[in-house]
């Protein structure tokens, strides 16, 4: 929580008065500790608490189970960027139960799906990036939905973040 206190926060509130318009927070393992939720919850809040003149939001991957971090969508967080593609299936069922979860927990605000997985260099069909997109769409409309890499691209070379990334607007 001082963490969130003393460099998050301010860090936020700078980039904002700078006149930033978007920042993500990254949260990665959010997910992972069980019994941990009302620490990511309050350190949330801190860390986003007076940030004004810009949209916040995070990104949530290493999640098998979002339904226990869904609470994080009372708080006005603008986006959530979520992995969803690394454990797809032909139902898109994981899409479903992430986006549920956070529904019923009332979050209003945009997805930004993860619509491939980035821990391969294999380059994405803009077919399937487009079933995800709309599957997801079909739950929430398609102005709350954005699409997104599962998470960056850092591990990839750049030739191919950049053949992903064509993908991925092919496909949106």
């Amino acid at each position: 929580l001082e963490f969130a206190d003393k460099i998050v926060n301010p860090l936020l509130r700078g980039l904002a008065a700078t006149g930033v318009a978007r920042i993500q927070i990254d949260e990665p393992s959010a997910s992972v500790f069980e019994g941990q939720e009302e620490l990511f919850y309050e350190a949330t809040r801190r860390s986003i608490e007076g940030v004004t003149g810009a949209e916040i939001g995070m990104h949530i991957c290493f999640s098998k189970d979002y339904s226990t971090i869904a609470g994080v969508g009372r708080f006005p967080l603008k986006f959530l960027t979520l992995e969803l593609a690394n454990r797809d299936d032909a139902t898109h069922g994981n899409y479903t139960k992430a986006v549920e979860a956070f529904e019923k927990a009332g979050y209003k605000g945009t997805y930004a799906v993860g619509v491939f997985p980035v821990h391969t260099s294999e380059i994405p069909s803009p077919q399937v990036i487009a079933e995800r997109l709309i599957h997801v769409a079909k739950l929430v409309g398609p102005e709350r939905v954005e699409a997104a890499p599962d998470c960056g691209l850092r591990t990839r070379p750049l030739d191919v973040a950049v053949k992903q990334l064509q993908a991925l607007v092919m496909g949106a």
